[in-house]
């Protein structure tokens, strides 16, 4: 197959991401609404644990792999191919099935303790096999990304995202109708005398996170089958006759790839663990400090955390990495294009690769982040109408994230350079950096009754903003971009963004007693979208050559 160069491959998985994040769309509003704010604390509560073992186990792997393939590749001619293959799959399916008896084994400790409530034990079992799953799955999708095939990757994320939506969202809602049409049916089935909502909420959020876990299995189905069906020829395609790495090598490369770059997913997801060990127990001295502010909610003390966080995290936070979502493919696109300009000692190509890359994360993040910071509440309104309580906690923190998305995107995207150069431990480091700004932030702010949740956002725009700035200087000294351009395009895609932001305002505010509110939020995201484009075309940063670009399979 021809080899998909790096707009043409962030394209397609761009896409993929879109798809699958509207998919998951359909998975988490039905969600939130079934399961409400309480619901989604347990569920939250799972995702707590989750992420940072899977981003030990799996985060690392696809760029382990597709550096490793790429390099070779360039180096080689591929000769290597199938033993970093075979190796990887062995190493790293070890490693998932680490991860998932980790995450089995601090289940109750990690509720009781960290999360302080026991009825998210069933969600955080349920959602353990999927680090399993996910880890032989992540090392296939990357042996493709390293050989610039990005539709392997991007159909399975599809079909992940599809299976999560059926078992997930189903299964969720099965148990909320068993409890209901037949309470005494469901108290046997649990092996509980108590028909309490809550503990159905509990069993709820179980079922929608085995969804989960079965989704990433039909992800890693899909991929077992395309390789069993593409693979042999697609090798044969590549193969050529440099000398075949040993096993040792192979382990000790994928090691020093796969290991920082699990640190460092580690790291970034680590800041939903920091949220969950902080909110809530700032949310109490906040409660504490002027029980005024939280009487809007109805609820008694004991609930106003668990609410106020799930709401958080359920609505603001999903709506936050959307964008991030979407813009990582850009940095996964590059990863291979990269490892090939490092491996060949091409420092113009490596410095073209990192403004391009950054160009194409802030084209699409600072108009988003400067959107999200203006509509925040018609987003939410627009995606979660049947939770108003919810949406009048989550609001205001999300409109005070909007600026962090752009800082996150941006940092992401410079971060599979720095792995295509054999610095895997600068990610890790500015993360770390970053999570401490963000725990102090969260640990100082959150306790302010007025600021509450709105505390964990500005948090979470001061960390990533340390990251970013931290994240360019060092890029400039490792690649020689020119930092000068950089900022001179990321300024004027930034003041295309405020062009953006204040249309789709403005057209939101001039609607406001016409029409319904679903109605006006779509016509301001659209006229905001117009006007961005129509201030990058007279910029002179979109023309025909990109479109040209964008459809390209040889950029």
């Amino acid at each position: 197959m021809k080899k998909q160069g790096f707009i043409y491959g962030s394209v397609i998985l761009a896409a993929s991401a879109v798809i699958t994040k509207l998919i998951g769309a359909f998975f988490r509003i039905p969600l939130a609404g079934l399961l409400g704010g309480t619901g989604m604390g347990y569920f939250s509560c799972a995702y707590g644990i989750f992420l940072p073992i899977y981003a030990v186990t799996a985060a690392g792997l696809p760029a382990a792999a597709a550096c490793i393939t790429a390099r070779d590749i360039a180096a080689n001619g591929g000769a290597s191919l199938k033993r970093i293959k075979r190796t990887a799959l062995l190493l790293f399916t070890a490693a998932g099935l680490a991860g998932m008896l980790i995450i089995m084994a601090a289940a109750l400790p990690f509720c009781r303790y960290a999360a302080h409530d026991d009825a998210a034990l069933p969600s955080v079992i349920m959602i353990a096999p999927a680090v399993l799953f996910g880890c032989p799955c992540a090392v296939l999708r990357g042996f493709y990304e390293g050989r610039r095939n990005m539709y392997p990757t991007a159909l399975s994320q599809v079909a992940e995202a599809l299976t999560k939506l059926a078992a997930g969202l189903c299964g969720a809602y099965a148990v909320m109708k068993l409890f209901y049409e037949d309470p005494e049916l469901f108290c046997r089935i649990t092996g509980t005398t108590l028909r309490s909502e809550e503990l159905a909420l509990s069993y709820a959020s179980a079922a929608a996170c085995g969804g989960i876990s079965m989704s990433v299995l039909a992800g890693l189905i899909f991929m077992v089958i395309y390789d069993i069906a593409n693979g042999r020829r697609s090798t044969r395609e590549v193969t050529g006759s440099g000398s075949i790495m040993s096993v040792e090598k192979t382990v000790r490369d994928l090691t020093a790839i796969a290991v920082p770059g699990a640190i460092c997913a580690l790291v970034t997801n680590i800041t939903s663990m920091i949220d969950l060990a902080t909110i809530m127990n700032s949310l109490e001295t906040a409660y504490d400090r002027d029980p005024s502010v939280f009487v809007q909610y109805g609820l008694p003390r004991s609930e106003i955390p668990n609410f106020i966080y799930g709401s958080f995290s359920g609505l603001a936070i999903t709506v936050f990495n959307l964008i991030p979502s979407i813009t990582n493919m850009f940095g996964r696109g590059i990863l291979p294009l990269a490892s090939e300009a490092y491996g060949n000692g091409d420092k113009k190509a490596l410095a073209k690769c990192s403004e391009d890359v950054i160009f194409a994360a802030g084209a699409i993040s600072i108009p988003c982040g400067i959107g999200i910071t203006v509509l925040a509440r018609p987003i939410l309104s627009l995606l979660f109408s049947d939770s108003p309580s919810e949406i009048n906690a989550a609001a205001p923190s999300l409109s005070a994230m909007g600026i962090g998305i752009i800082f996150l995107c941006i940092s992401a995207a410079i971060f599979p350079v720095f792995q295509a150069t054999g610095r895997q431990d600068i990610p890790v480091k500015l993360m770390a950096a970053g999570a401490a700004v963000k725990a102090v932030g969260n640990i100082l702010l959150v306790p302010i009754p007025k600021l509450n949740a709105v505390g964990a956002a500005i948090s979470t725009d001061v960390s990533y903003f340390v990251v970013c700035f931290a994240a360019l200087i060092l890029l400039k000294r490792i690649t020689e971009c020119s930092l000068k351009s950089i900022f001179s395009i990321c300024g004027k895609l930034f003041f295309a963004g405020l062009l953006c932001g204040a249309g789709a305002y403005l057209s939101y505010e001039m609607l406001r007693y016409r029409i319904d509110s679903e109605v006006k939020t779509l016509i301001a995201v659209c006229f905001g979208a117009v006007i961005y484009i129509i201030s990058t075309y007279f910029e002179g940063l979109f023309d025909k050559s990109t479109l040209k670009m964008l459809i390209s399979q040889k950029n």
